[in-house]
């Protein structure tokens, strides 16, 4: 027979060291040594972990890998409070490959933390109107422990999965488990506020600092980057809807939203219409049914990228680290831009 006081020793013993790591990585959580999750990337991890420990922004970037590395926080700064003449906090936390249903997640998340700002600055790019990023029930930020996290459980169809994603919802220990390096440097070191990978470097602002590029390199590199994008381009009805989902989210929180064209290197464009030479009516074509279906322009910095020169691009697609404070400086010279971005933050004072 066994006696009671024997099932809860047995209890103690088995759950005592589980319990013991679950408040232990919880106090880590609380004292901003370690996200809430892993979202299966360090530049996501520490970008929206600079996001939190710097508190409310007054403008945030978001989008894709363009707007990330396109637009320079610190350049931004200094042009609206030379405009506005007192200090802004700029914030960036675009993300590489991310779909615009992640991104009306984060918006939802950064909402009920009270981190939404009065402006935010968003953009597209030819690569966001490919149909393949759309449609998808799932992508990597969604897949990831962080992104079932701020999700929850509402959407998921399957037993299998609705047990993990309680799991998630419940439990540090199993969002961080397999997870050991990261949880070392979060005990010894603490989270980091800076990423260094492959010549990229992820500021403390969310901008990603990345070695401009010769005009030889770039020219290598327009073969892929041409694989990359649509021979033909037709905008999904499930893309057109997710945009304006990402918009209407933030709109619904009292958000200004300034939405722009980011610019390619014109040689990857001119390779485009090589290949099909409707393809830039069709990529035009294909921002104005974004712009429909949100009620709100795309915009751009006329020009830049005829003047672009081979070092402003890190690769035909992103702008580096010596074109992105030019781009942005130009852009803050657009009135479409600066105008009601100035008229939302004097209204806050």
């Amino acid at each position: 027979m066994i006696r009671p006081i024997s099932v809860i020793i047995a209890a103690v013993l088995l759950l005592g060291p589980l319990i013991t790591v679950e408040l232990s990585l919880r106090a880590l959580i609380d004292a901003g040594r370690l996200p809430d999750a892993p979202s299966s990337n360090d530049f996501a991890d520490v970008s929206l972990a600079n996001l939190q420990r710097g508190g409310q922004p007054d403008v945030l970037i978001m989008g894709m890998s363009t707007m990330r590395s396109g637009l320079k926080p610190d350049t931004l700064e200094r042009r609206i409070e030379d405009d506005l003449g007192r200090p802004v906090h700029v914030q960036n936390v675009a993300q590489g490959g991310i779909s615009l249903e992640s991104q009306r997640i984060i918006v939802e998340r950064l909402a009920e933390q009270g981190l939404l700002p009065s402006v935010v600055i968003t953009g597209v790019s030819p690569i966001t109107l490919a149909a393949e990023h759309e449609g998808e029930s799932e992508d990597w930020f969604r897949r990831s422990e962080l992104g079932r996290l701020w999700a929850g459980c509402s959407e998921v169809a399957y037993e299998p999965h609705v047990l993990e994603c309680w799991l998630t919802q419940a439990s540090a220990l199993w969002r961080w488990r397999g997870h050991l390096d990261e949880l070392r440097v979060a005990v010894t070191e603490g989270m980091p506020t800076t990423v260094e990978e492959g010549g990229r470097a992820l500021r403390p602002s969310g901008w990603l600092a990345t070695r401009p590029a010769t005009a030889e390199r770039l020219e290598r590199n327009l073969p892929r980057a041409l694989a990359r994008l649509d021979e033909e381009i037709l905008v999904s009805d499930e893309l057109a809807d997710g945009w304006a989902a990402f918009i209407d989210e933030l709109r619904a929180n009292d958000v200004e939203v300034v939405a722009l064209r980011m610019p390619y290197y014109q040689p990857l464009v001119d390779a485009a219409v090589e290949r099909n030479p409707e393809w830039v009516e069709q990529r035009d074509a294909g921002y104005a049914r974004l712009e429909e279906a949100a009620d709100l322009p795309l915009l751009e910095v006329e020009g830049f990228a005829d003047a672009a020169e081979a070092e402003w691009f890190r690769d035909p697609r992103h702008l580096s680290r010596t074109g992105a404070p030019i781009f942005t400086r130009q852009l803050w010279a657009t009135d479409a831009v600066s105008e009601p971005v100035l008229e939302v933050l004097r209204s806050a004072e």
